[in-house]
This record gives structure tokens, C-alpha cells and sequence, in this order.
């Protein structure tokens, strides 16, 4: 069991976060430079904690365009995480920023372009649930992976509706409710009639007798399934 422990970890690494970006370029040929200022800290009593409070100055040239504030567990001498990518698919890079790194998992706040207003917004809807997600610029659907353990997480396909953001598919491999001993493969799917999540697969594995190769082979399955179909 060891050996299968040591296995599924490799399959459950996560991303390491890149560093701060100092630039992102907008499709108009338009380069802006990025500048976190940390003005202070807040203690937040409901979490035990302290957010480091961020100014972000995004400057074209040497005139400032714009001036972006948000908050941060996750502060460092290099300043916060900052990535600029395309998430919405419009052709516009957004901000990503962490707002929490953990062992497994991270929380992360966005700002996204707004064309009408050439501006960057903050995102209305909190989705500081999505992981370790990659954007798919080909199939225009966000994927994230939330890690639970060596064996068990929840792998979920999101489409853009509007500015929110719809689960399409959900992969669960999870503990039997009433045998520990048991894995469950969990494939569901959104209803585009009543936007309800339904089951459509399930498989089951005891892994006191399962080989190695049979519960790889339900991480193999659940992705596989998750895009079988997808249009």
C-alpha cells in the first residue's frame, strides 16, 4: 500500500504558483507595468488571521493607468503572487492573485478586463474555491483540481456564461460513506435544463484487494470521462 500511496502523490502534485509578474501586454500592442505598494495589515477576528492590504499600481509608460486594491495571506519580500492570464477567453490577460497558499489547495481573487470601460474590475462573483485550475484557450473551459488526499479529489470543467462561471462536469474519487475501506468513482453531470447536477457514472474499488494498476486506473477514467462527449 505504500508503494500505491507513493504513486497517486506524484499524480496529486500541485502547481507551484510562478512569481509575481511585473508586466502584461493587451492586445492593442499596449504594455502595462505592474507595481504592488503594501500599505498595512488588517486582522480579520472570524479567521484568526492577517491580511496583508495591496495597492497595485498598473502603469502605461510612465503615466499611471490604473490603481487596483486587494488583501493577501500570502505575502513575501518578492510581494504577492500575480499572474496575468487569459481566463474569460476574450483576448484580454486578466489578474490572478493568491490569496491563500496552502499545502494542497490555494484561494485565489481576480480582476478581470472590462472592454466597455478599459478597465480592470474585480470579479462581483467569489469563486475563491477554484484550486488548481487551468485555463483551456482551446476548448474555452476552466479546470480545476481540488487535492484531498494520496488517493481522493474532485477534478470539475467549468464554461463561461457571461461573467459567472457554470459547472459542466464534476469527477469525484471519494471514501464510501459507510466503508472506509471502499474508493468511489463519482462522475456527474449539469442538467442544461434545470442546472442540476446528475450522476451519469459510478465505480467502486476495495483497496484492500485492488492492485495498483485498477485504482490508477479510476484517476485514468475519471479524466477521461469528464471530456468524453464534451462539445
Amino acid at each position: 500500500m505504500k508503494k500505491l500511496i507513493v504513486s497517486l502523490l506524484l499524480l496529486c502534485l500541485c502547481i507551484l504558483p510562478a512569481l509575481a509578474d511585473d508586466s502584461l501586454s493587451l492586445p492593442d500592442g499596449r504594455t502595462l507595468r505592474l507595481e504592488p505598494i503594501l500599505l498595512g495589515q488588517q486582522f480579520r477576528a472570524e479567521e484568526a488571521n492577517t491580511e496583508d492590504i495591496y495597492m497595485l499600481n498598473l502603469y502605461n509608460g510612465e503615466g499611471l493607468f490604473q490603481q487596483l486594491y486587494f488583501t493577501t495571506l500570502e505575502s513575501r519580500e518578492e510581494g504577492p503572487f500575480i499572474k496575468a492570464q487569459d481566463l474569460n477567453f476574450d483576448g484580454y490577460p486578466d489578474l490572478d492573485i493568491i490569496y491563500l497558499l496552502g499545502a494542497s489547495n490555494s484561494q485565489h481573487i481576480f480582476f478581470f478586463f472590462d472592454q466597455e470601460t478599459g478597465r480592470y474590475a474585480p470579479w462581483p462573483y467569489s469563486y475563491r474555491w477554484l484550486s488548481n485550475f487551468t485555463a483551456d484557450a482551446e476548448k474555452k473551459v476552466i479546470i480545476n483540481y481540488i487535492h484531498d488526499s494520496a488517493m481522493t479529489g474532485t477534478k470539475e470543467i467549468y464554461r463561461w456564461e457571461g461573467k459567472k462561471l457554470q459547472l459542466v462536469r464534476k469527477g469525484d474519487i471519494i471514501w464510501d460513506e459507510t466503508d472506509p475501506d471502499i474508493l468511489v468513482l463519482r462522475i456527474a453531470q449539469t442538467d442544461p435544463e434545470w442546472g442540476e447536477l446528475t450522476v451519469i457514472h459510478t465505480r467502486s474499488q476495495d483497496v484492500n484487494t485492488a492492485s495498483e494498476a485498477e485504482i490508477l486506473s479510476m484517476h485514468q477514467e475519471r479524466d477521461t470521462l469528464l471530456f468524453e462527449g464534451l462539445e
